[in-house]
């Protein structure tokens, strides 16, 4: 049962992301998460994650697509495979400016759960491919 709750808590999160329910994903992981992208070091606690979110959210309009599940047989475990597909809305500090420019990839995500909760939560994907599709 461990597995089926852990890749629904996981859907849950795609599902709350695609449709832009912030405060829904906030009651999905721990006080004490850790979050971690594309190895820009990891941000610990719940605060973090939220502001997080919010700049990701106000700069970049992204939907989660095609997902691949990977359960651990103790559910502590989730890794997903997936395309999403955005549009960059607003400048982010030190990146390229934005003019509403499509694009799309396929990433990975690795989850750890505990309780219920994400406790641990990675995000990877080809940045350097991003870049080059918004800045043309």
């Amino acid at each position: 049962m461990a597995r089926e709750q852990s890749q629904k808590l996981v859907e849950n999160f795609y599902n709350y992301f695609n449709a832009l329910e912030l405060d829904k994903i906030y009651t999905l992981v721990s006080d004490d998460v850790k979050h971690e992208m594309n190895n820009s070091g990891i941000e610990k606690g719940k605060a973090a994650f939220i502001e997080m979110m919010k700049k990701s959210t106000k700069h970049y309009r992204e939907k989660v697509e095609n997902v691949v599940y990977m359960v651990s047989d103790d559910g502590k475990n989730v890794a997903t495979k997936f395309d999403f597909k955005g549009n960059y809305i607003s400048t982010d500090e030190s990146q390229i400016p934005a003019k509403n420019q499509p694009y799309q990839a396929s990433a990975i995500n690795y989850f750890e759960i505990e309780n219920g909760k994400i406790t641990y939560a990675a995000c990877w994907f080809n940045e350097d491919d991003w870049k080059k599709q918004v800045s043309q």
